[in-house]
């Protein structure tokens, strides 16, 4: 089975980032491939940040995967339903499995659902996405695995349950930056600050209800990754990629200053 990650958000059409230019890599996505790795799972990441909209069905037209996942926010929403419709209207793409996750699934699964998508990640992906790619290939009922939104035999848009959150984020593996080009990324955070940075996410949850963020994803649960954890990744990236700085992308870092000290 072939098995696509994608990340449709385009910097040449966002002008305000343009700018700003401080791009930052889909940890959600390069997350989800971490832990496909570490079960065995062989797949492919498409990360459009750096390339042209077209580009995506290129892609699709080139691996012609079985199963193809979309990372979907604020952002890149109105474009997955555009790919979505045509996955959905040309006949090459016929035989595609859509899978759409992150932030903003939870609060527009009708929008997505009735776009296209077979199914909806709710929450977080790791364990949801890995369970479906094996009820996939092993041609299993798939309304048993929590974490999915899907429609039913009567066309009807059903949630199999939530998925229970990861209690110790140190089990997790770090998102799988091999996957994708990371020295675009510090190459124009270099051209444009003099300076380069690699994010890093320490922590899941927040007791606050943004819609717009990771809160529809990780709860209301905080749970923080361990300080010899981050510290690890960190020495990690450190000699792989030597930055210059490093981003911390958690919604609250400064939520325990004990954690920090």
């Amino acid at each position: 089975m072939k098995i696509l990650l994608a990340h449709v958000y385009c910097l040449d059409e966002d002008r305000t980032e343009m700018e700003v230019m401080r791009p930052y890599p889909p940890l959600g996505i390069l997350y989800v491939s971490g832990y496909l790795q570490l079960k065995g799972i062989e797949h492919a990441v498409f990360d459009g940040t750096f390339l042209t909209p077209h580009a995506i069905y290129d892609m699709l037209l080139a691996t012609n995967p079985d199963v193809v996942a979309f990372y979907a926010n604020f952002l890149t929403r109105e474009r997955i339903v555009k790919i979505l419709d045509e996955i959905r209207i040309n006949p090459a793409f016929q035989n595609i499995k859509t899978v759409i996750g992150g932030p903003d699934v939870r609060y527009h699964q009708k929008e997505y659902m009735n776009s296209g998508a077979d199914f909806l990640v709710i929450g977080e992906g790791e364990q949801t996405f890995h369970e479906l790619i094996v009820a996939l290939k092993e041609k299993k009922n798939v309304e048993n695995i929590p974490g999915l939104s899907l429609k039913n035999a009567n066309g009807e848009i059903v949630q199999t349950g939530e998925r229970k959150h990861f209690s110790k984020p140190d089990e997790l593996p770090w998102p799988n930056r091999e996957k994708i080009d990371l020295q675009k990324y510090l190459i124009a955070w270099k051209n444009k600050h003099g300076y380069n940075s690699i994010t890093v996410n320490t922590q899941r949850g927040c007791p606050y209800s943004c819609r717009w963020c990771s809160h529809a994803v990780f709860g209301d649960t905080y749970r923080r990754r361990s300080p010899a954890n981050v510290i690890d990744e960190i020495e990690y990236l450190q000699k792989r990629y030597n930055p210059d700085s490093y981003w911390f992308v958690d919604d609250v870092f400064t939520m325990s200053e004990k954690w920090i000290n």
